[in-house]
């Protein structure tokens, strides 16, 4: 474990009481440096508060006046100082704070529920005990979240406030309150970690995306049954996007831009945390069975853990191309004291192992800082643990056989080898000059392809009605160029030119351009021109282009190669002959 992580040694020791959900590392001010950002619960005393770490110090405190349901950070414009928005979920509210001060607030509103079986109900009932007996029945039959707020805090009050609250509520109408369970990203329109962000909000029965640019709710919105427990979504939402939802009951829910498909998959067991990626999504189950599911919900494997799961988030390390799942786990020794184990998947493969004295509930990794991977651990009594990735560490991607459940239809997955990773780091340190290579190669290609559609084009035009043919004359340096022309087909051809193009520095050309008349079917013409070689050149270089075409349409094209002349040598030659002359 030396050789892979440094361990940071936090004195004074920090403590904080949180949810996975109530903690992140963004970068907040704007100013590349990636801060800490939780919402710490306390002893359960006070009022929760919203904390921000630069490093090990403490900057921020904002005190909230509820207890939030989860945060996140999304940005909210294109501007270049790429300040987010930290995103405070508090009941049916959201809290939106900007460099730590309060930016904006959205709220869910509330519906007005009429003309149902609750309703009547309330008008019904003679007295309040009547009505709490009437309303715990329709509880058990419709569910104690499909009841109305009204309702909901009816059954949930002392018996000494019963009648008050009954006499209070019975002449209004019932409203049904839509309490926000979580919140995650969603990129508008780039992929870039600074682009602007949606919202995508999840209520008892609805997700609905909130754009964070106008803060209004956007036409995509999706039911569901269940309350929401754990959300995660990828994609671009002017593009295509997928949200993967999971439910308090077990049942996972997919949602995208092109398919409003629900209900795929119900676990046996409740969900403890989901990771939703391009082409797969991971679910980790409370019977400590981690699951894996392409997105047409198909299991790809399973594994059995080694102990009862706490938590479960994404681990992407760039420098090494390398994503894996980190999962927690609670593990009994055999001495019956319980100890937390932090297991990293590549795969169904578990590649590393870091052992903890306590239980690890809640875990997240990214960029802390100016380090670019650090995972942050909070165990059960609050302690914080902060682990950095060395930049010399490797992982063991050997394959090893593992506690892996038979599924049918299982897929054989080929898993990421030592040359594979020393291939890809290859590749990073000379990126510039493979896409150089990358860039010529294209251009070849096209040059090629284009030449390939031109041979094409003349052979498929001049096989029906035109037949040409080329004859060079002379000894050098000055030559002439005679090119035939043959009318192939029924009807006489009017308008044909026939262009020379060369290169100045090694050619001059007398006629460049000739006007061609009235080509008679069956008749063979010719049109020629004197070209004197200026100096010596390449086969490339002396090369001449002739370009037969009528009016816009290039009919033929073809290419004459000079030979190769020595000027020197021709003149010192000339000169003996005189003198021996």
């Amino acid at each position: 474990m030396n050789s892979t992580w440094i361990d940071v040694d936090i004195n004074p020791p920090i403590n904080l009481q949180t949810y996975n959900c109530c903690m992140m590392l963004s970068d907040v001010h704007g100013d590349n440096d990636n801060k800490f950002v939780v919402v710490d619960f306390g002893s359960g005393t006070s009022s929760p508060q919203l904390k921000i770490f630069k490093g090990l110090k403490q900057t921020h405190v904002i005190y909230l006046n509820e207890k939030p349901s989860a945060i996140t950070t999304v940005y909210t414009d294109n501007s270049e100082q790429h300040i987010p928005c930290v995103a405070v979920v508090i009941k049916n509210e959201i809290y939106f704070y900007r460099n730590c001060k309060p930016y904006h607030k959205y709220s869910i509103q509330s519906t007005t529920i009429r003309d149902t079986e609750e309703c009547k109900l309330w008008q019904e009932s003679e007295d309040a005990f009547d009505l709490l007996k009437r309303l715990q029945v329709l509880s058990s039959t419709i569910g104690f979240v499909s009841l109305s707020t009204t309702s909901q805090q009816m059954l949930c009050l002392n018996e000494c406030h019963v009648n008050e609250y009954f006499e209070k509520c019975r002449k209004t109408n019932l409203v049904k309150q839509h309490t926000i369970t979580c919140v995650t990203e969603l990129k508008r329109n780039m992929s870039d970690v600074h682009g602007v962000s949606c919202l995508v909000i999840a209520t008892t029965d609805m997700i609905s995306i909130l754009d964070t640019e106008s803060f209004k709710i956007l036409p995509d919105k999706y039911e569901l049954q269940g309350e929401t427990a754990y959300m995660s979504a990828t994609g671009l939402y002017d593009v295509d996007y997928k949200i993967l939802v999971a439910t308090r009951t077990g049942r996972l829910y997919i949602f995208s831009k092109s398919s409003t498909s629900g209900f795929k998959v119900e676990t046996t067991h409740a969900i403890v945390a989901v990771i939703l990626r391009i082409d797969k999504f991971i679910c980790c189950t409370i019977d400590g069975l981690l699951q894996c599911y392409t997105l047409k919900c198909v299991s790809l494997w399973n594994v059995k853990l080694p102990g009862d799961p706490t938590s479960m988030v994404n681990m992407y390390v760039q420098s090494m191309s390398l994503e894996m799942t980190v999962v927690s786990c609670n593990v009994i020794n055999a001495d019956g004291h319980s100890r937390g184990l932090v297991l990293m998947y590549c795969g169904s493969t578990v590649i590393h192992k870091i052992s903890m004295p306590d239980t690890v509930t809640c875990i997240t990794f990214g960029r802390f800082g100016q380090e670019e991977n650090a995972l942050i651990m909070i165990n059960t009594n609050g302690k914080v643990d902060i682990k950095l990735l060395k930049r010399t560490a490797t992982f063991d991607l050997c394959v090893r056989p593992t506690l892996t459940a038979h599924v049918q239809g299982n897929l054989s997955i080929p898993k990421r080898s030592n040359v594979f990773i020393e291939q890809t780091l290859r590749e990073r340190e000379h990126c510039k000059e493979m896409h150089v290579r990358t860039q010529q190669t294209w251009q070849l290609l096209q040059i090629v392809v284009s030449n390939e559609r031109l041979n094409s084009i003349k052979q498929k035009v001049t096989s029906q009605f035109l037949h040409t043919s080329a004859q060079l004359l002379g000894l050098g340096p000055r030559f002439k160029i005679r090119f035939f022309l043959k009318n192939l087909g029924k009807d006489p051809l009017m308008g044909i030119n026939v262009a020379f193009l060369y290169n100045a520095e090694y050619h001059s050309i007398e006629s460049p351009r000739c006007r061609v008349p009235i080509i008679v079917p069956g008749t063979e013409i010719y049109c020629e021109t004197f070209v004197t070689c200026c100096t010596y050149g390449g086969s490339d270089d002396r090369a001449i282009d002739i370009i037969v075409n009528r009016g816009t349409n290039v009919m033929y094209r073809a290419k004459v190669n000079m030979p190769v002349y020595n000027i020197q040598t021709s003149n010192l030659s000339e000169e003996l002959n005189d003198i021996m002359s």
